[in-house]
């Protein structure tokens, strides 16, 4: 049982107030949710980093891109869709944000990309495959695809 229950109480805005330490380093990161495109075209015309261009069957489309930054550093992330899967293509320049070596931290299976080396991840239906290339880091992703059609995607992908 319940008691003394207040619904929509009136409370104070200092309430939620944070005040640092005094001897407390503040940093406030600059974060841009971006823009969704609904063409190819006009993620390609927005985004300073190029749009990975995957070599997928003729039943995979186009579904919508995204450009987003944190700090200076670009993501692109492109979406191709059939009836039964979803795939999502992205890279990150994380070079400017890792001092410049373009390297990531990923856990995983090793894998071979063409002449590339890259790391497949699963979590449950969740599969993924990374890798580093030219500064900075690729992903292709998905649910229920498989390990050899993802490392085949990946291995399609243009450093640029």
């Amino acid at each position: 049982s319940y008691s003394n229950v207040s619904f929509n109480p009136e409370l104070d805005d200092d309430t939620f107030r944070f005040e640092p330490p005094a001897n407390a380093t503040v940093t406030e990161n600059e974060l841009s949710l971006g823009a969704t495109h609904d063409s190819r075209a006009a993620l390609e015309a927005n985004a300073t980093l190029s749009v990975p261009a995957p070599s997928l069957p003729p039943d995979f489309e186009f579904a919508r891109g995204r450009r987003s930054s944190f700090n200076g550093t670009e993501t692109v992330s492109v979406v191709y869709t059939n009836e039964t899967a979803r795939l999502t293509v992205s890279v990150y320049d994380f070079g400017r944000a890792l001092g410049g070596n373009g390297s990531f931290n990923t856990t995983g299976e090793p894998v071979r990309l063409g002449e590339r080396n890259g790391t497949y991840s699963r979590a449950g239906l969740y599969r993924s495959v990374s890798w580093s290339c030219e500064g900075r880091q690729y992903s292709v992703s998905a649910s229920g695809l498989s390990k050899p059609f993802l490392v085949e995607v990946a291995s399609s992908i243009e450093c640029e």
